[in-house]
């Protein structure tokens, strides 16, 4: 009775395990890897026309935070310090990151807002060449951002994001 009992629930949980890896696996790219708090991966690594778009300068090699907004007056100053300091403290880990503002009268927003499906501004999007674009859209703050790069788009077998968690 023991063993059989035993044996069932080694089953089951294993059963479970493998049903939450293929819903892992099977989750669609706006639905998986951080789409909490206000963060939705809108680009895969393979998207390379849509991440270019994004980075803008053809020859960046790194990070970008392209900060997204519409105000007629500027750019929110909040947002724009959030996503220059998310860049500071990836460039104090050895990282290249950069801030690109975008606003209606870029060439290149429209086609950014509706490619990356963005309905609330100020948002910014943190692209990555090889990675892919994460969506940040709700509470930006620096943290949030640099969040967004070490959990959906770093490296895992980077040891920067641990010893950033050191301290």
């Amino acid at each position: 009775m023991k063993n059989a009992l035993f044996t069932a629930v080694v089953t089951i949980a294993f059963g479970l395990g493998m049903s939450s890896l293929l819903l892992a696996v099977a989750t669609p790219p706006g639905d998986s890897n951080g789409s909490a708090a206000g963060r939705v991966r809108t680009a895969l690594a393979n998207q390379i026309e849509k991440i270019d778009i994004v980075i803008g300068d053809p020859e960046e090699k790194g990070i970008v935070y392209a900060v997204v907004n519409v105000f007629e007056i500027g750019d929110d100053p909040r947002v724009v310090e959030a996503a220059r300091g998310a860049a500071h403290s990836l460039g104090e880990s050895g990282l290249d990151a950069s801030v690109r503002l975008l606003g209606p009268g870029d060439p290149d927003f429209a086609q950014i807002v509706e490619q990356n499906d963005i309905v609330r501004f100020p948002a910014v999007l943190v692209a990555k060449k090889g990675a892919g674009i994460v969506l940040v859209s709700d509470e930006i703050t620096e943290e949030s951002l640099a969040g967004a790069y070490w959990q959906v788009l770093g490296r895992s077998s980077s040891c920067v994001g641990a010893m950033a968690g050191v301290g």
